[in-house]
């Protein structure tokens, strides 16, 4: 039987779990849970066997090893909280300075309370009740946000049989590669002379030269990736317009439902599939929710994920935010605690390997550049360093000078990408579109995305200069003649 000290050790240790994923419940998806549990399990090893060490060696002699090591734990993962009080509370801009200082003077604190002091046994009274408590409040919390998830239906592909039926002609001969390569809020062109006073024109005027059609007056439907990615990958608005005409104030994050492209799971990689194409994608290893880290893609509508391997994932970087580690030790191993983010040029030198010979292929790839935070320094190098992704308010004029810098290393990368794609698949359809626009543009510029397509010669009739993203797999299908597509009409979504 546990005493009462190993029992505070326990709760201890699982609070900034249960925290954790009760606040990010939402996102979490199953291997997630699997890692954190795993991760549980190894962390309460770890320090009750610490704790055992420390008895033996006489450590603490006469006192209450657990207790002192259950508040180092508490005070260890609550360093994040240190910053939203003097980053979002208190408005300092030296918050990671403060925050650091507070935290170790807390530390001190209890060192010196459980080390110097004597430990009465009230004191291990009130500390289990702390514990408990603080174990109960996280416990509830998880509750009541799985309470408010919404209720997600397994994918069945068996839904779009009739669609496609109706709708594809099978067994077409014209079946040229397709590209679609999404920028993340890359904005349009009159959009970077206004707000950014950059002219883009030169990179334009460079994917033109190669075969390219900018649609200068590109819109996105609505500026969210997964809203707008579930309404390109339907082909239609209807789920959109359903989740956002009821959705409430009390929702948390966006329902899975939403991150269905994520895993082919769409109507699109259907078609493509019966047409008998390979689905092909990239997504950064280090995101939560990509399919790039199952190895049995069968469960998905993908065939093949070309992809970098990761050594820390977005869940244990965000996870490990709440701690000093990453500020700490990131400032001597950048590169070890930043996201490692795919890049064009990743593509690039590895598409020869990637373009089979005897199948057609729909490749979907998404860059998470020139989204903030910057991915390039002044020379277009990979920038190494705590990359924060949850990001409320880029708009100052360092942000925006790190948008440009981003934009000007991508076009680089894209021009080549395109020229390298160009001479392997002269023939294929290549797309590159963004979700959004500057995602701090108020309604309705925050919509105005790029969108620069190469089509063969017989289907640039069909593209429009006024053009949004809902349209763009009913152009797509409608040009390799499987279909007769009515175009939506380009309704924007304020959201």
């Amino acid at each position: 039987m546990l005493s009462k000290n190993n029992l505070i050790l326990f709760l201890s240790t699982s609070i900034p779990f249960l925290s954790y994923v009760g606040t990010n419940l939402q996102q979490l998806y199953y291997y997630d849970f699997v890692d954190l549990f795993k991760y549980f399990i190894l962390f309460f090893i770890f320090i009750f066997l610490s704790c055992k060490f420390l008895s033996k060696v006489n450590f603490l002699k006469n006192k209450n090893l657990e207790i002192t090591i259950a508040y180092f734990v508490l005070i260890f993962f609550n360093y994040n909280s240190l910053q939203l009080i003097f980053r979002d509370i208190l408005n300092l801009s030296e918050f990671r300075y403060v925050s650091f200082i507070s935290w170790l003077l807390l530390l001190a604190l209890v060192i010196y309370k459980f080390t110097f002091l004597s430990i009465k046994k009230n004191i291990i009274n009130f500390s289990y009740k702390f514990f408990s408590i603080f174990f109960i409040i996280s416990f509830i919390f998880l509750f009541i946000n799985f309470l408010t998830l919404k209720k997600y239906e397994d994918f069945n592909y068996e839904n779009y049989n009739q669609f496609i039926e109706e709708n594809i002609k099978l067994g077409s001969t014209k079946l040229n590669n397709v590209y679609y390569i999404l920028l993340d809020s890359y904005p349009r062109q009159d959009i970077l002379e206004k707000d950014f006073n950059f002219d883009n024109s030169e990179f334009l005027k460079n994917m033109n030269n190669i075969g390219f059609e900018n649609l200068s007056n590109s819109m996105t439907n609505v500026p969210s990736t997964h809203l707008n990615q579930t309404l390109v990958f339907d082909m239609n608005l209807k789920r959109v317009n359903n989740y956002i005409k009821n959705i409430k104030e009390t929702d948390i994050g966006v329902p899975k439902e939403f991150s269905d492209w994520k895993y082919g799971h769409t109507i699109v990689h259907k078609i493509f599939h019966e047409l008998g194409y390979l689905n092909f994608v990239s997504f950064d290893t280090t995101f939560r929710g990509t399919p790039c880290r199952i190895k049995d893609l069968s469960s998905t509508g993908f065939d093949k994920c070309i992809s970098q391997k990761a050594i820390l994932r977005e869940l244990e970087i965000n996870f490990l935010k709440n701690t000093p580690f990453i500020d700490i030790l990131g400032k001597f191993f950048p590169s070890f605690f930043s996201y490692l983010f795919l890049y064009p040029k990743d593509i690039t030198k590895n598409l020869e390997s990637i373009i089979p010979k005897d199948k057609s292929i729909f490749y979907y790839s998404h860059i998470m550049i020139p989204h903030p935070p910057p991915k390039y320094d002044d020379y277009c190098k990979i920038r190494t360093e705590i990359f924060e992704m949850n990001i409320t308010s880029n708009v100052s004029d360092e942000a925006k000078k790190g948008v440009i810098q981003d934009i000007r290393c991508l076009n680089s990368e894209v021009l080549e990408l395109s020229k390298k794609i160009i001479s392997l698949d002269p023939n294929a359809i290549i797309i590159f579109q963004s979700d959004n626009g500057w995602p701090f543009n108020k309604y309705p510029m925050d919509h105005f995305n790029i969108n620069i397509w190469k089509v063969p010669k017989e289907c640039k009739k069909m593209l429009k200069d006024d053009f949004t993203n809902v349209n763009t797999f009913r152009v797509v299908f409608n040009c390799l003649e499987v279909s007769n597509f009515n175009l939506r009409p380009n309704q924007l979504i304020n959201y």
